[in-house]
C-alpha cells in the first residue's frame, strides 16, 4: 500500500498546500519531501485543536502550507510559461478537480448532521459558513463575525475553512499577475519581492489595531504564498537554490528551517500579536527546508518516510474533516470535550480522510476526463452554497424536530436581544466627539450610549462589551442620574490608543463625577503585558486628578460551555443540564487579572475595587441562572435579565464614593 502510494504522489506534489491542482505532472518532478512537510503542518494543525494545551503554535501549520502552496503553483505557473504550456483553464480545471470533491463531501455532512443535531440558530450560522465555504470567501465571514480564538469559535464546524478562501483568493490573482509580469518581460523575481514586502508591512500594521483582519484577510496574509514564488523563481529547474552548493549547506539550512517550524510550535500562541513579524518563524523555516532539496538530511530521512508522506498525501481531506468532528464533539458534549473523545475524533478524522482520499478524490481526478466532472462538480459547489444560503436565510429551518427544543428557563441567549434592548431604549451619545471617536472602531462600531436624552452625563461606564452589558442594569437603577457607555475593542486605559481620545474628553467634562472602569479582564490583561499594572495606574491618576470617582468592576465569571445548553434540551443528542461550573474554573481565570488591578488601586488610592463574582457565586460553584432565569447570552457576557440582575445588586456601591 505505501508503495503505491510513492508512485500515486508524483501526481501529488504539482499544486498548492492544503490544496494543490494536480495538472500536468510534466512541469516539475515528484518531491516526497514536501508531502512530508505537509504531514508535519496538519498534525501540528490538528495537535492544537485537539490539544491546545500541549501544542500552543501548532496553528501556524496553516502558514506552512500557504508556503508550499505558492512554491509548487509558482513552479507550475513559471514553468508552464516558459515552455508556452501554461493555460488558464488547466490551471483552474486542475484546480477544481482536486479541491471541490473532499470539500462539497465535507460540507453535505456538516449540512447532514445540523439537519438531524442543531438548533436554528445553531444551524443558521452552519448554513452561512457552508455557503462561504462553496464560495470560499470563509475568511471574509469570519472576519466579520471577527475572532478565531473566541470562545464561539469552538462551535463553528467551519471555522477551518478560512485558510482556504485565503489559498483559492490568491488563485484567483497571481496566475493572472505572473502571467502579465512575464508577457511584459518583467523581471519575476523583483516584483513578487515588492508585493510580498507591501502584503507583510500591511500585515504588522493592522495587527496591532485590527488583529481580526490581520488573521483572515487575503491581502495581509499573500506575502507567505509568494515567499513560496520567491522560491520558486530563485530554483526553476533544479529541486534546491543554486547557492547551496554543498550538501552540508544543504543540510544546515534545512534542519535550521526545521528548528525554526518547531521552535515556532511552542514560542508562538493564540496571546501573540499574529500573525505579524511571529508568522516570519514558520514561513522563513518552510521556505528553508524547501529550498534545501529532498537531498538534504532532514528532508530526505525524516520528511521523505513512509509515515509522513502518507499523511502528506491525506493531508487535504483530514485538515477538512478533523474541526468540524471536533466541534460538532464540543456541540454535543456542550462543554470542552474529554481527551478520551479529543482522541477518538482524531481517529475518527484520519480514517474518514483516507476514505475520502481513496474513494472520492481520487476517482474523480484520476478517473473521470473530459469536461463532464467539471461541470459536475461546478454545478454542485453552487448548489451547495444554495442550501446553505437557505439554511442561513430560512433562520436554520425551525420546522425542522431538531430545532424544536425545550426551554428550561426564561431569558435570551445570543447577543441580538440585548442590542436590540439597548438600542431601541436608549440614545445615542450626545457628545459628538465620543460618538465619532465610538463608530471609529472597526471591531465594536457606534457603541456610545446614554441613559438620558440630556447633555449632561453624571456616570460614565467605559470598557469593551463587558462594560456595555453592565449599562442598562446601572442606568435601570440609577434613574434620577444619566448613565452613559463608551465601547471600545481595547483596554479602558488612556495608554491605549482606542481610548486616549475619549478618556481625555470624558475627563475634561465637569458633569461626569462618576467614572466605571470594566473589560474582560482576563482576556485584556496578561501577565507578560501588565504584570505591574502601570496603564491602571496612569489612568486612575489621571482621572482622579480631574476629581473623577473611580469605580473599577473587576468582570463576571465565564464558564466553558454555552448558555445555550444551560436554556435549552435539545430533541437530539441531548446532553446534561449545564447551568454551573466549579468555582475553582473561574478563580483560575481570575488569577490572571486581579492581582495587576489589585495592586494599581493600593498603589493610587482613590478608587474603589467592586467585585461581582459573589453575585454568581458560592463557596463551591458558580451559576448563570437565578430566580427561573438564565443570566447570560453565550459563556461570559450578561443577557438583559442578566444586566438588570446585577445592577440592581451594584447600583449601591456606585453610589458611595471610593
Amino acid at each position: 500500500m505505501i508503495a503505491r502510494f510513492k508512485i500515486e504522489g508524483r501526481l501529488e506534489n504539482q499544486g498548492g498546500g492544503m490544496g494543490y491542482s494536480g495538472f500536468n505532472n510534466k512541469l516539475s518532478g515528484y518531491r516526497s519531501d514536501i508531502d512530508g512537510l505537509r504531514a508535519i503542518a496538519v498534525l501540528a494543525v490538528v495537535g492544537f485543536h485537539a490539544f491546545p494545551d500541549f501544542l500552543d503554535g501548532g496553528f501556524i501549520g496553516v502558514d506552512v502550507f500557504f508556503v508550499i502552496s505558492g512554491f509548487l503553483i509558482s513552479r507550475i505557473i513559471i514553468g508552464g510559461l516558459d515552455r508556452n504550456e501554461f493555460s488558464f483553464k488547466g490551471f483552474y480545471v486542475g484546480r477544481i478537480k482536486r479541491i471541490f470533491p473532499s470539500l462539497l463531501f465535507v460540507l453535505a455532512a456538516v449540512c447532514l448532521f445540523g439537519w438531524i443535531g442543531l438548533l436554528a440558530d445553531e444551524y443558521a450560522a452552519v448554513g452561512k459558513h457552508v455557503a462561504g465555504g462553496a464560495g470560499f470567501v470563509s475568511n471574509i465571514i469570519l472576519w466579520r463575525e471577527s475572532g478565531y480564538f473566541d470562545a464561539a469559535a469552538e462551535t463553528k464546524p467551519l471555522l477551518h475553512l478560512w485558510s482556504l478562501g485565503v489559498e483559492e483568493q490568491f488563485y484567483l490573482i497571481w496566475p493572472l499577475l505572473v502571467w502579465g509580469l512575464y508577457k511584459l518581460k518583467v523581471k519575476l523575481i523583483t516584483a513578487f519581492i515588492l508585493v510580498a514586502v507591501v502584503s507583510f508591512v500591511c500585515g504588522v500594521l493592522s495587527v496591532e489595531h485590527d488583529p481580526a483582519a490581520a488573521f483572515y484577510l487575503p491581502h495581509v496574509r499573500f506575502w507567505e504564498l509568494i515567499a513560496g514564488g520567491i522560491l520558486a523563481c530563485l530554483s526553476m529547474g533544479k529541486p534546491e537554490i543554486e547557492a547551496l552548493s554543498s550538501r552540508g549547506e544543504r543540510d544546515a539550512v534545512s534542519m535550521f528551517g526545521a528548528a525554526l517550524i518547531f521552535y515556532g510550535f511552542f514560542a508562538i500562541s493564540k496571546d501573540r500579536l499574529f500573525p505579524g513579524f511571529w508568522a516570519l518563524l514558520p514561513v522563513l523555516g518552510a521556505v528553508m527546508v524547501i529550498s534545501a532539496g529532498p537531498g538534504s538530511w532532514f528532508n530526505r530521512k525524516i520528511l521523505s518516510s513512509r509515515l509522513l508522506v502518507w499523511f502528506g498525501l491525506i493531508s487535504f481531506p483530514l485538515y477538512l474533516w478533523h474541526w468540524p468532528l471536533l466541534s460538532i464533539s464540543q456541540i454535543v458534549v456542550g462543554e470542552t470535550p474529554s481527551l478520551e473523545v479529543r482522541v477518538c475524533a482524531v481517529i475518527a478524522a484520519v480514517i474518514l480522510a483516507w476514505l475520502t482520499y481513496r474513494l472520492i478524490e481520487k476517482p474523480i481526478r484520476f478517473g473521470m476526463a473530459g469536461a463532464g466532472p467539471v461541470k459536475f462538480l461546478v454545478v454542485s459547489a453552487f448548489l451547495v452554497g444554495m442550501i446553505g444560503g437557505g439554511i442561513y436565510i430560512g433562520d436554520g429551518l425551525v420546522f425542522r424536530y431538531a430545532a424544536n427544543s425545550l426551554s428550561r428557563f426564561d431569558g435570551d441567549v445570543g447577543r441580538e436581544a440585548l442590542m436590540s434592548y439597548i438600542t431601541e431604549k436608549y440614545p445615542r451619545c450626545i457628545n459628538k466627539e465620543l460618538l465619532s471617536l465610538a463608530a471609529s472602531d472597526k471591531l465594536y462600531g457606534n457603541r456610545c450610549f446614554q441613559s438620558k436624552q440630556k447633555a449632561e452625563v453624571d456616570v460614565m461606564i467605559i470598557g469593551d462589551s463587558h462594560a456595555e452589558h453592565l449599562f442598562p442594569g446601572i442606568a435601570e437603577r440609577l434613574d434620577d442620574l444619566n448613565v452613559g457607555v463608551f465601547v471600545q475593542g481595547g483596554v479602558p486605559s488612556v495608554s491605549d490608543k482606542l481610548f486616549s481620545d475619549a478618556l481625555k474628553i470624558i475627563n475634561e467634562d465637569r458633569a461626569i463625577g462618576k467614572v466605571v472602569l470594566s473589560a474582560y479582564w482576563s482576556q485584556k490583561i496578561s501577565s507578560s503585558t501588565f504584570s505591574d499594572g502601570e496603564w491602571l495606574k496612569k489612568t486612575l491618576r489621571e482621572l482622579i486628578g480631574k476629581r473623577k470617582n473611580v469605580y473599577v468592576i473587576d468582570d463576571v465569571p465565564s464558564y466553558s460551555f454555552d448558555p445555550k445548553l444551560c436554556k435549552f434540551q435539545r430533541p437530539i443528542f441531548a446532553s446534561k443540564e449545564l447551568c454551573d461550573q466549579t468555582l475553582s474554573g473561574y478563580v483560575d481565570k481570575k488569577q490572571a487579572y486581579i492581582f495587576s488591578i489589585k495592586k494599581a488601586l493600593s498603589e493610587v488610592g482613590g478608587a474603589k475595587l467592586i467585585s461581582v463574582d459573589r453575585h454568581f457565586c458560592d463557596k463551591y460553584k458558580c451559576s448563570m441562572i437565578y430566580d427561573g432565569k438564565i443570566l447570560y447570552r453565550d459563556n461570559h457576557h450578561l443577557n438583559v435579565q442578566g444586566s438588570l440582575y446585577l445592577g440592581g445588586l451594584i447600583y449601591s456601591e456606585l453610589l458611595d464614593g471610593p
